[in-house]
């Protein structure tokens, strides 16, 4: 027993000598709590700001993370002249088991674990049909009775079928549609048809997926298998199956206009920690936010888990809710007011 007392007291020596430190030391923490981004387009800049965060959830990796965090935030902007804007929806996540945190790094275009279900693997200046429904031949909407006499008949209506989608499969490359995201499931004959007009066909089964690649393609999704019309169709730089740390995934690329995706790749042991790593991402996307927002207010760019005023009491700090209200808080997800009882979503 006195031996652990005797421990704490040596770290609480170690601390106190630690804490007080040299000049050049505390120097070093200011410039890290107040950091200014003149150039929101500048990698070293944003990393800088960004490193904060990170540092406060995943002490060690944070200049990995921070690095590609700021290669995700920098990838989705506009190119210039247009206004600089980061939008958090256009940075995603994807979590690949294995490997260890100092292997995530940021992948342009948006990464699907969805592969696709037929021969065709590689589309360069893809046109893309979305679906709600599931690839395959449609049938009644009520029971049918049909009376087949022998087996000629029998094979006469499977053949004349399968030609009927096979119809609707051609018409549908006519339209010069070479890539479809289907939300249920994609037949046998499906397959054999879009091997037959090389078009790839990938099963997305969230349909939040389906909306992003809707808003990130500019493409309208459609209830019923058919021809598109023109305004319907997304547009894609290239959709690629490659292979991440020995795992296919299905990577959409956009190289033009706004809506220029990126995904950080996540790898980790472990899923507790990868989920650790993805809210850090979460919540350093929203400092590189509040960084862009503050740069065009003319204020300089506190960074942190709750740089004003902490996530504290009220009248700690010169940012607290002294006032019972809400505060700014760089950070994904709610922070609750303790008087006020209100949330302040960042």
């Amino acid at each position: 027993m006195n031996d652990i007392i005797t421990g704490y007291e040596n770290a609480l020596k170690i601390a106190y000598e630690t804490l007080e430190g040299s000049i050049t030391d505390r120097i070093s923490l200011i410039e890290l709590a107040d950091v200014k981004v003149p150039d929101v387009r500048d990698l070293a800049a944003v990393t800088a700001a960004i490193t904060p965060v990170v540092c406060a959830k995943q002490y060690g990796h944070e200049k990995i993370l921070a690095e590609a965090i700021a290669s995700a935030s920098l990838y989705t902007l506009a190119p210039e002249p247009a206004k600089p804007r980061i939008d958090v929806d256009n940075i995603r996540t994807v979590r690949l088991l294995g490997g260890s945190v100092d292997q995530t790094k940021m992948m342009p275009g948006m990464v699907l674990m969805n592969l696709p279900q037929n021969n065709v693997l590689h589309v360069e200046h893809a046109k893309v049909l979305v679906l709600t429904c599931g690839l395959e031949a449609s049938s009644s909407e009520t029971k049918g009775t049909v009376l087949i006499e022998n087996a000629a008949q029998l094979l006469e209506f499977t053949r004349n079928e399968e030609e009927a989608f096979g119809n609707e499969i051609e018409a549908i490359a006519k339209t010069g549609v070479n890539v479809i995201f289907a939300g249920g499931s994609i037949s046998e004959i499906s397959r054999h048809y879009l091997n037959k007009f090389n078009i790839m066909g990938v099963s997305v089964g969230s349909k939040f997926d389906l909306r992003r690649i809707c808003k990130t393609l500019n493409a309208t999704a459609l209830v019923r298998v058919g021809p598109p019309t023109a305004e319907e169709i997304g547009e894609c730089a290239s959709v690629d199956v490659m292979e991440v740390g020995g795992k296919r995934v299905t990577v959409l690329k956009q190289e033009g206009g706004n809506g220029r995706v990126a995904t950080v790749v996540i790898r980790g042991s472990t899923e507790n920690l990868m989920e650790d790593v993805e809210r850090v991402v979460g919540e350093a996307c929203c400092g590189a936010v509040m960084s862009r927002r503050r740069r065009e207010r003319g204020e300089d760019a506190v960074h942190g888990p709750a740089s004003r005023g902490g996530r504290g009491r009220r009248g700690d700090g010169d940012g607290g809710a002294r006032d019972g209200g809400e505060r700014e808080v760089h950070g994904a997800g709610p922070v609750r007011d303790e008087e006020g009882g209100r949330v302040a979503w960042s």
